[in-house]
């Protein structure tokens, strides 16, 4: 039965360890794609890439199901980005490495984006790719907060580029994106091993929910909502501040 969910919601399920996802919940995800995802994984080489591929839909498939109730199916537009078609909602996608987020909302457009962390030459990224202002803050960061700073920002961007539609070419990146955040809401959350970026329009944050998986049926074990170093607010300084309040 579809639930009632009057308060308006935005989940992000974030899957730590792919790697880690026993081969019956790959197999399972396998069958259920559709037709155009399934085309996808098969024009896929990389197996740790069709991994992501197929678990990342049953993540949102499952997400929407306990959250709301309703069975979806999810859809590849020729533009690569997902669609759940026949419901008024919206999703995004997102993996890198061993990490796999998904989004869903019933407000707006939403975008998220997960980056593993590795380091970079981040003094000619960020002079190359992003905007000058951009640029004057990043010079006076020390060593140290170089990292956390580039990956803040570059999640911000992508994921916002996903909540735009727009895309994140070179001039994507080289926009300073904070006056495009007006009336936006923004989750982050710092690990030290990778960033994640929820960008959504709308008063309510989103919530974040960490994924295990167990042996078993195929479905995921749902672990409680993971708070910590969750954050909203603007996109300044090193770090995010001024955590998400309680879920509803």
């Amino acid at each position: 039965m579809t639930r009632d969910c009057r308060q308006p919601v935005t989940r992000v399920l974030l899957l730590e360890n792919a790697e880690a996802v026993p081969a019956s919940i790959v197999n399972g995800g396998l069958r259920a794609l559709s037709p155009s995802n399934r085309a996808r994984y098969l024009s896929i080489k990389s197996p740790a890439r069709r991994r992501q591929l197929v678990l990342a839909r049953v993540l949102l498939s499952e997400a929407v199901n306990r959250q709301l109730g309703i069975r979806i199916s999810v859809e590849r537009l020729a533009s690569g980005q997902p669609w759940i078609p026949g419901h008024p909602l919206f999703c995004s996608i997102s993996h890198s490495g061993n990490h796999i987020a998904v989004a869903f909302s019933t407000e707006g457009p939403v975008g998220v984006d997960v980056e593993q962390h590795r380091q970079r030459n981040f003094q000619r990224l960020v002079a190359n790719c992003f905007h000058p202002d951009e640029m004057q803050s990043f010079n006076r960061l020390r060593h140290d907060q170089q990292l956390p700073w580039f990956y803040r920002h570059w999640t911000a961007k992508e994921a916002l580029a996903k909540t735009t539609g727009e895309g994140l070419g070179l001039a994507g990146l080289g926009k300073d994106i904070r006056p495009s955040l007006a009336g936006l809401a923004l989750s982050y959350r710092w690990d030290s091993a990778y960033s994640l970026t929820c960008i959504h329009p709308g008063r309510y944050p989103a919530s974040l929910v960490r994924v295990n998986f167990a042996d078993g049926p195929a479905t995921p074990a749902f672990a409680d909502l993971y708070w910590a170093n969750w954050h909203q607010g603007a996109l300044n300084g090193t770090s995010a501040t001024s955590p998400v309040g309680q879920a509803s």
